[in-house]
């Protein structure tokens, strides 16, 4: 099945094209030290420049990949990332320098990350510009796709054998590829996709533009297509560890710094414990700074999940507590969970042991997002925020689900971006 993108230029326009895109990037990258070398013929300074002009190629194509592999999720408002990708391409390509020591220009590097930010703006901004058509087939459950798409879009027959008589059919299709349609339809999609229009399964385009993935019968859901990918994860649990060990000496300066105000504000420990159940279903103890005060035990009966569950302006959160949560700087002793193999910086959020059990009996298949290690933040996190009733638990289960079958390094790296958002707006903080 062909990949979505939730927003591009009209179908066939050159700049719609990714080759295209990168020509044009790499030709602008490339006459940037052009005049520069004209006027600059000593040996050491066309070598700084060849070496500068090299690197910055190579973070100009990691920048274009990365801005293109971004546009297939959901929620990634390709403009807003534009300026990190970039920079973190030519930061990588810095770092490279002082690592190699090789000669360089920083005139060069300057200039073509600053050619190369435009250009990446000025296709983002194009590629939002313009929404192609999009034909639903009428049929199954493509009334599910309402929400995002509304049914004015919903073809008829007369019309669909109009459009392939006409060859205006631009766009895209989208059905229930899993519906048995009537004859006539079953040809109108076949030659939809023989005249090169791309034909989607109405699932995906609603997994793309919800970022939730359902699961609602095993019979018409093969869990199987949501294992995640096992040689990335080997290889993100690598990069877990290693930039934990290096983060945790920069921390501990912050750690000392918030345990002292912690403990000014209010009595009580420093640092928060709790049972969660993390990957394959294994309990463990979460560490975060603590910011709430001890509930009052009255009802044993209650207190069992009410203690567990935070409440819109919760009594027990403590002035500092409050900062703490909305920064989520709460969370970063879960540093020494990543380290112990416990937690990941990327996944699903561990629930408590009484909460996992609650939401296991009332939320269908809510045991399988244990498939891959709980993370510091997560895709549900940064999209949905704090959550407390069963219904959105089942929503937040979905982007779980379409973060287990999505899980690469683009999705990490744009779940991370959205994290430093969501610290700086306090979005679904409690």
């Amino acid at each position: 099945m062909n990949e979505i993108a939730p927003k591009t230029l009209r179908q066939g326009h050159p700049l719609d094209r990714a080759w295209v895109q990168l020509l044009i990037l790499l030709t602008g990258v490339c006459l940037v030290p052009f005049g520069w070398f004209r006027g600059h013929v000593a040996p050491l300074i066309i070598e700084s420049g060849i070496n500068s002009l090299l690197l910055s190629m190579a973070a100009t194509i990691a920048s274009w990949y990365g801005l293109e592999r971004l546009r297939y999720f959901a929620y990634s408002r390709r403009l807003s990332y534009v300026l990190p990708i970039t920079s973190l391409s030519f930061g990588i390509a810095a770092l490279a320098i002082g690592i190699l020591r090789i000669p360089y220009s920083l005139v060069i590097l300057l200039l073509t990350y600053l050619v190369t930010t435009f250009l990446n703006f000025t296709f983002a901004a194009l590629t939002r510009a313009s929404i192609p058509k999009r034909w639903l087939v009428p049929g199954g459950r493509i009334n599910e796709i309402y929400e995002v798409i509304g049914p004015e879009d919903l073809l008829s027959i007369d019309q669909a054998e109009a459009l392939l008589e006409e060859g205006g059919l631009e766009g895209s299709i989208i059905a229930d590829l899993h519906f048995s349609h009537p004859v006539a339809w079953e040809k109108f999609l076949a030659e939809a996709a023989i005249q090169g229009a791309p034909v989607y399964h109405y699932r995906s385009v609603l997994e793309l533009y919800t970022g939730q993935v359902r699961i609602d019968h095993m019979r018409e859901n093969n869990l199987g297509s949501l294992i995640p990918n096992l040689t990335y994860l080997s290889a993100k649990r690598l990069a877990d560890l290693v930039g934990s060990l290096i983060l945790l000496p920069l921390l501990l300066p912050l750690f000392a710094i918030l345990a002292a105000i912690i403990r000014i504000d209010s009595t009580g420990p420093v640092f928060f414990r709790q049972t969660r159940v993390g990957y394959r279903g294994k309990t463990f103890r979460v560490y975060k700074f603590r910011t709430m005060r001890s509930r009052d035990n009255t009802d044993p009966q209650v207190d069992k999940i009410n203690d567990v569950i935070t409440a819109e302006n919760d009594p027990r959160i403590t002035r500092v507590g409050r900062v703490l949560r909305k920064t989520r700087l709460d969370e970063l002793p879960q540093i020494f969970n990543v380290i112990r193999g416990d937690m990941s910086w990327v996944g699903p959020r561990p629930e408590a042991l009484d909460l996992s059990m609650l939401y296991e009996s009332s939320v269908p298949f809510y045991r399988y997002r244990h498939i891959v290690r709980p993370g510091i933040t997560g895709w549900a996190q940064v999209n949905q925020g704090h959550v407390t009733d069963v219904d959105d638990i089942a929503r937040k289960l979905r982007f779980d689900f379409y973060y287990v079958r999505n899980a690469s390094l683009w999705i990490d790296i744009l779940i991370v971006m959205k994290t430093v958002r969501v610290m700086t707006s306090g979005f679904g903080a409690k």
